[in-house]
């Protein structure tokens, strides 16, 4: 896992491409907070609002997200949101739409989901941190989480 990406996004603000095989470039940006949020700021705030998750457990299920962008499977049956796709991988469902800028229609990480077997993502996300929560990568990633976290509170 690429730490150093995610915790460039929300250092710098500058997006990442992730180039998925089923539907090509997809946008991860840092996005915004709020009721029509989106990106990394909006998942962080909605797990940490709705789910109380940790820094720990928001730095992985972030991780998973970005993992479902890169190879996970088409799960639209799931979205039940007009214009919006889901791609899932161990429980956890990348939800992205398609935005307009100035080159034309392009897809953007607006948010998350779990799948009805939330043991799969819960698993998936102690698995995270067991394999990589000492990594200096992920350990910088955490912080920058944190330091959003503390900013939310």
């Amino acid at each position: 896992m690429d730490f150093k990406q995610l915790s460039d996004i929300l250092k710098t603000g500058k997006s990442l491409v992730i180039n998925n095989p089923i539907l090509g470039n997809i946008f991860i940006d840092k996005g915004t907070i709020g009721k029509s949020g989106y990106g990394l700021l909006h998942i962080i705030e909605q797990r940490l609002v709705k789910n109380k998750l940790i820094e720990n457990e928001i730095a992985a299920l972030i991780c998973l997200v970005k993992e479902a962008l890169d190879s996970g499977i088409l799960s639209n049956d799931k979205i039940k949101l007009p214009d919006k796709f889901g791609l899932e991988k161990n429980g956890v469902i990348a939800i992205i739409k398609k935005a307009a800028d100035r080159k034309g229609k392009k897809f953007v990480l607006t948010g998350y989901a779990i799948n009805e077997k939330k043991e799969e993502s819960t698993e998936a996300i102690k698995t995270v941190i067991a394999l990589y929560g000492c990594s200096p990568e992920f350990s910088d990633f955490r912080n920058q989480v944190g330091a959003i976290v503390s900013s939310l509170k």
